[in-house]
């Protein structure tokens, strides 16, 4: 048996439209007959799945390294920067004490604050190497370090980020920006979505596949790809659990 020896199936965002409009197994749905305006909305309901994958959690891909300030230090007496508006969550941030330097630049993890949390320290200006901070989901998202930075040595901060999906644009033959693993949960979902405008009778329900209940229609089918590429999207590592038993023996 001879295989292609290729590994470079990567459809344009167009294309994978054209395969959503085609699971709504309508004639009128397919190939050539799609108008304009199908585009457009099969456009804006790929951009408004970016949107929900956005809030179903968190997308591997889009995990980055933020430096904030870009590019320099923390100033002293500064507690408040901003991060990219393309920011949605945090999972870390640490600081560097003494950047670039072999001997002393030593990097420390900082222990997230509620809001509530932040809110009741008496005095956010009190200086001293930064312990903690607090992330602020604005629209311009900012991030609050406490205690506020003084200047006994240089200070970098980082944080680790999940920040937004790129646009979908459908023509120009641009690509989405998913991974290989995404691409058919992104056409089964953009397909139920459409459905909802063009072919209401075949979007059904989605089921819970974690559960083993079964989903109906093309809403099932975009849980079950979802579910499916979301438990590859993951960090492979071992759980160590280890029990503490002495208070059970103890005499």
């Amino acid at each position: 048996m001879t295989t292609s020896g290729t590994v470079a199936f990567n459809p344009s965002a167009a294309d994978l439209i054209r395969t959503a409009f085609s699971r709504c197994a309508r004639p009128e749905l397919r190939g050539n007959v799609l108008t304009v305006e199908h585009l457009r909305t099969a456009e804006r309901e790929a951009n408004l799945l970016n949107v929900e994958w956005a809030n179903r959690g968190y997308n591997l891909w889009k995990q980055e390294t933020i430096q904030f300030p870009a590019s320099t230090t923390l100033t002293a007496g500064i507690f408040q920067y901003a991060l990219p508006a393309t920011t949605l969550m945090i999972s870390m941030a640490w600081i560097e004490l003494q950047p670039g330097s072999v001997p002393g630049q030593t990097d420390l993890v900082l222990g997230p604050l509620s809001a509530t949390e932040y809110k009741a320290i008496p005095n956010k200006l009190q200086r001293g190497r930064p312990t903690s901070f607090w992330y602020d989901r604005q629209i311009n998202p900012l991030m609050n370090l406490w205690p506020s930075p003084d200047a006994a040595v240089p200070y970098t901060a980082f944080c680790e980020a999940f920040t937004q999906i790129q646009d979908v644009i459908g023509p120009g033959g641009a690509t989405i920006d998913a991974p290989y693993r995404f691409l058919d949960a992104f056409v089964a979902g953009l397909a139920k979505r459409v459905a909802i405008h063009y072919a209401p009778e075949r979007v059904g329900a989605p089921g819970n596949p974690s559960a083993g209940i079964p989903g109906q229609g093309l809403a099932g089918e975009a849980e079950l790809a979802w579910y499916a590429a979301t438990k590859a999207d993951t960090n492979q590592r071992p759980l160590n659990l280890t029990p503490d038993f002495t208070g059970y023996y103890r005499l």
